[in-house]
């Protein structure tokens, strides 16, 4: 599963959305990382996603 189709089953973007800036935070092996994703970005269970709001 993409970052745009899960964020698509959680009910997509809201208006305020940057749909072109999502974060990643994953745990492995019990540490986290986090990382910079496209809408492409594969995710796996468990993982985190954030996306940023912009104003203007």
């Amino acid at each position: 599963m993409s970052v745009l189709t899960a964020v698509s089953i959680a009910g997509g973007f809201t208006f305020r959305a940057k749909t072109d800036s999502a974060v990643i935070v994953r745990g492995q092996d019990n540490k986290m990382a986090k990382g910079k994703a496209t809408p492409e970005t594969r995710v796996q269970p468990g993982d985190t996603i954030s996306i940023a709001e912009g104003w203007f």
